[in-house]
């Protein structure tokens, strides 16, 4: 893949991959390496797919692609398994993505703009409401401060209609320390409206529990995660 933009897209690149359909090279959307030797992507979650499953390739930062196979799927989610590839890092989430710590900001995304690449995408982050937004917005009510609107310049689709930045992440460009990074403040959900520039986001926070019902062996937040990737390393290399 081939990103230009600011340092912290550079660091966010390699947790970045493009989850394909082998024999449909139109046919692609956003992931992201969740853990070492594991990718989350969106998921259609229709049965008429699990053919489709089976035709899955992750195009990895580096060129490198990988047969995947599905694991889990979770609240449109799903999590892939693909041989371990030691060039790529797993994604870093934000330790805190509360309203009062995310006042509207620049933001980016690395965009798919094929099986294989990805470019810059500037992004600008609200944290405000999203309930005036959304046609079926009693959807997210109740706990809409896991929720924040993003606005991007982005229109392209994949073959089944889904916006190809659904399952993507989305990136800080600086953290409180206004240090560039390659920090990722939530996962891009949906539209809010067919044909708008403005897009639902799920913060890190709610996503992290997402991620632990797709993946209940993934080292929890603190100690014992260089132990586990130690595990997970050898077990890739079976």
């Amino acid at each position: 893949m081939k990103t230009e933009g600011p340092r912290a897209a550079t660091q966010a690149m390699r947790c970045i991959v493009v989850v394909s359909d082998n024999e449909f090279d139109e046919d692609y959307c956003s992931g992201f390496v969740a853990v070492k030797i594991r990718v989350a992507a969106e998921s259609t979650q229709r049965t008429e797919d699990m053919e489709r499953y089976q035709r899955l390739v992750v195009s990895f930062f580096d060129g490198v692609q990988s047969h995947a196979s599905v694991e889990a799927e979770e609240e449109g989610f799903c999590l892939l398994s693909t041989p371990y590839h030691s060039s790529c890092e797993a994604i870093t989430w934000m330790t805190d993505d509360t309203r009062s710590r995310l006042p509207p900001c620049s933001t980016f995304m690395l965009a798919p703009v094929s099986s294989i690449n990805t470019h810059y995408l500037p992004t600008y982050t609200n944290v405000e409401s999203t309930e005036a937004y959304l046609e079926d917005y009693n959807r997210v009510m109740v706990d809409s401060d896991n929720y924040f609107l993003v606005s991007c310049d982005f229109f392209e689709k994949t073959l089944s209609g889904l916006c190809r930045l659904v399952g993507g992440p989305l990136f800080i460009m600086h953290n409180e320390k206004r240090k560039e990074t390659g920090e990722a403040m939530g996962i891009v959900l949906q539209n809010c409206q067919p044909g708008s520039e403005i897009r639902i986001a799920i913060g890190s926070t709610h996503f992290k529990k997402i991620m632990n019902k797709l993946d209940p062996a993934a080292p929890p937040p603190g100690g014992g995660r260089e132990k586990m990737k130690r595990k997970r390393k050898r077990k890739a290399a079976l």
